[in-house]
């Protein structure tokens, strides 16, 4: 199934297509809200998401059922922004980053380049980085010093991060994910699930503050 290009400056269809359709907000309160998404695009399937912040703490559950007769690959992903300082750290483990060609389509596997390693909490690279790492285990810690505060981080069914770093600029993201990107063109398309119709898959990311 070819996808159309959904994002201007790239000929590629980027981030699945949940981020660009309506949500229903089914249930909500002072402190959480679930939202719905019964999509058609690029097949039948729906998608929940349930936020809640509490007690400094704002966790994400994230679930995708297939809806349609045929079976799919399915991935879900986050992407979270948060703003770079020269005073940010981040710790997370890693033992393999996928490698890019000029489309950022992941080709190959690699050791971790010294400045990418980030599982000693090193600042982050001045290089741009816009990869996926294999071998995390879920947790991450995002220091950010001159701000008072770090955070951290747990990932349940994702098994990768993806790390970008865009030179320049005060922002990062860390985006937990449940497989590197052009998964579904890769020998044994790494972390994604086939499932039929009926059939969901569940993933959660929880971030909690605490001021230094």
């Amino acid at each position: 199934m070819a996808l159309p290009a959904n994002t201007e400056g790239s000929p590629l269809a980027v981030h699945g297509s949940a981020w660009q359709q309506p949500w229903q907000v089914i249930e909500q309160s002072d402190q959480a809200v679930l939202l719905r998404l019964e999509s058609r695009v690029p097949f039948a399937y729906q998608a929940e998401q349930y936020i809640r912040l509490e007690e400094g703490c704002l966790s994400i559950e994230l679930s995708v059922t297939h809806r349609d007769a045929q079976p799919a690959w399915h991935g879900l992903g986050l992407h979270p922004y948060f703003v770079r300082t020269p005073a940010t750290r981040v710790t997370a483990q890693a033992s393999h980053v996928w490698l890019c060609d000029a489309q950022q389509l992941s080709t190959q596997l690699s050791e971790l380049p010294a400045e990418w390693d980030l599982r000693q909490g090193n600042g982050l690279p001045g290089e741009r980085v816009d990869n996926a790492f294999v071998g995390w285990d879920g947790v991450c810690r995002i220091e950010q010093e001159d701000a008072g505060y770090h955070l951290d981080c747990r990932a349940e069914g994702f098994g990768y991060y993806l790390l970008f770093c865009p030179p320049g600029q005060p922002f990062f993201c860390f985006e937990p994910v449940s497989h590197p990107v052009n998964a579904h063109h890769l020998p044994g398309r790494p972390g994604l699930v086939l499932l039929r119709e009926g059939e969901a898959h569940r993933a959660s990311w929880r971030m909690q503050y605490t001021r230094l």
